[in-house]
């Protein structure tokens, strides 16, 4: 029982580390996407700002 019960928090803890690099990656993705953007209309990065501001936010 105990056994089970240990099993089972490891495995959310397993699943809460793979959430949480995948909310980085799509963030990370997402900075690139708007830096891409702003390069292309040669504005300044505060979109790639915000972005930053929010992954330090979900970290």
């Amino acid at each position: 029982m105990i056994i089970l019960l240990i099993k089972r928090i490891f495995s959310l803890k397993n699943d809460m580390e793979t959430f949480k690099t995948n909310m980085a990656t799509l963030y990370f993705l997402k900075i690139i996407k708007s830096l891409k953007h702003n390069l292309r209309k040669g504005t300044n990065h505060s979109s790639y700002v915000s972005n930053n501001d929010k992954i330090i936010h979900y970290m």
